[in-house]
């Protein structure tokens, strides 16, 4: 399951040129389908929300007490990427 990061999906992420989130997700679903591996890219989902729909998803700087949990996904995101997951596994079951 791929899940990208707050900053790939603003665009703000560090990448090599080879490696921009469309670029980087193709190559891993060709890969896996080359290996016959099922792969859910959750990608296409976040990046179908407004920017802040999908904002909310994530735990924001200062939002808790612990610095390291800023991008992360916060209950919201979780459920979202549940009811995907959910979605995806339904239609390859």
């Amino acid at each position: 399951m791929y899940l990208p990061t707050k900053d790939e999906l603003e665009g703000n992420a560090l990448q090599h040129a080879w490696t921009a989130p469309e670029e980087w997700t193709g190559f891993l679903e060709n890969e896996a389908e080359a290996l016959d591996v099922p792969i859910i890219n959750t990608f296409r989902e976040f990046r179908s929300l407004s920017k802040t729909a999908m904002l909310h998803l994530f735990i924001q700087r200062g939002e808790r007490p612990y610095p390291s949990a800023e991008g992360h996904l916060n209950n919201e995101g979780n459920e979202f990427v549940a009811k995907v997951l959910h979605e995806k596994l339904s239609e390859i079951l």
